[in-house]
This record gives structure tokens, sequence and C-alpha cells, in this order.
């Protein structure tokens, strides 16, 4: 729910982020007017779902694990290729 407080406050009630109860957001004031309030509204929400991430800390978390789970599969490719080889080679 968003509620306009005054022409230049927007108030998000239901943020509809896990991290935030309630949030302020202030227009510009060469924006309160002549922009749409619908428009202002989806503003507010877009930018309150891109603050899921508490820091940059959990972002780089996932990355790194991105990135291990990535190289895991590599090296086992790897290894399954030299294995296959190996055995055609043999016989």
């Amino acid at each position: 729910m968003i509620k306009g407080v005054n022409k230049y406050v927007i108030e998000v009630i239901e943020t509809e982020n896990r991290y935030y109860d309630k949030a302020l957001l202030f227009v510009r004031p060469e924006y309160a007017e002549a922009v749409e309030r619908e428009t202002l509204e989806k503003e507010a929400k877009k930018v309150l779902k891109s603050m899921d991430a508490v820091s940059a800390v959990k972002r780089h978390k996932q990355r790194a694990w991105w990135l291990i789970y990535l190289m895991s599969v590599v090296v086992m490719g790897l290894l399954f290729a030299v294995i296959l080889i190996n055995l055609m080679t043999v016989t």
C-alpha cells in the first residue's frame, strides 16, 4: 500500500520486502507536480524491490559459490574426458 503524505513524500507501508516494513521516499520538487502519481508509485515499488540484498557481501558470496560450482563442473568434465580417452586408448 502506498500512501501520499504530501506532494513531495511518498510513504510505502507494504514494501513487499523482507528487510523493511515501511519506507519514506522524498520526491524531487520538479517531479512532484510534473509526473503522474501512478508513475511515482511504480518507481517507488521498483526501488524497494531492488533493495532486497542487505549488502554487497551477500552478492559477492553468491558469486563466489557460483564460481566454485562452475569450476567444479569444469574439473569433473575434464576428469571424465581424461578417463574416457584412457579407456579408448587401452583397448
